[in-house]
C-alpha cells in the first residue's frame, strides 16, 4: 500500500493511496494516533451485523422462554 504524498508534511494534503485513490487527508503525528487509539475509521457492516444478531438472539430467547 504505497502512498505519494504531493503537498507539506503539515495540515491537509492531497494522497494517493493505492486502495482508495486520490484523497485529500489530513496529516497527523503517527505517535499522536497510536495514543488515541487510531484515526476513527471504521466499517458499519460489521457494528450493524453484531447488533442484529445480539438483538435477534434476544428476541429469540424470550419468544421461547414466554412459548415453552
Amino acid at each position: 500500500m504505497e502512498r505519494t504524498h504531493c503537498g507539506s508534511m503539515r495540515g491537509k494534503q492531497l494522497i494517493f493511496d493505492c486502495r482508495y485513490g486520490w484523497i485529500y487527508d489530513e496529516w497527523r503525528d503517527p505517535a499522536a494516533i497510536a495514543h488515541l487509539g487510531g484515526r476513527g475509521m471504521f466499517s458499519i457492516v460489521p457494528i450493524i451485523a453484531t447488533a442484529l444478531s445480539k438483538t435477534l438472539n434476544t428476541v429469540f430467547k424470550m419468544y421461547f422462554r414466554i412459548n415453552h
